[in-house]
């Protein structure tokens, strides 16, 4: 199913295609894109990452989603005796939670 989505934020936003390559979509801006529901919707969703110490945060929305709304599903990964571990906030991948309140989510 293709899906459009416009950028109607005065911030540039960033989208991965389905090789996790990262684009930049800026202010007015619209991108179509193929979505999969078999796979990851990573296609169309909005992504942010930051790393806190030797933690990586990454934040998933669909585009247009502000920074302090709820619609964010947050996850962190830590390297733990050489392994990558996810964790989502609350448990779950769930888009219920706000990117600026990030760091004050239990994430398991």
């Amino acid at each position: 199913m293709l899906q459009t989505h416009t950028n109607n934020t005065l911030i540039p936003q960033v989208w991965y295609d389905e090789f996790r390559t990262p684009h930049t979509l800026e202010a007015g801006q619209s991108v179509t894109v193929q979505k999969d529901n078999t796979v990851d919707d990573i296609a169309w969703l909005l992504v942010f990452s930051i790393t806190v110490g030797d933690i990586l945060y990454i934040g998933y929305a669909q585009p247009g989603t502000a920074d302090d709304a709820y619609g964010w599903a947050c996850c962190t990964v830590e390297t733990v005796g050489g392994v990558e571990e996810k964790k989502w906030a609350g448990g779950v991948r769930e888009f219920r939670y706000q990117w600026t309140q990030r760091l004050t989510y239990t994430y398991s």
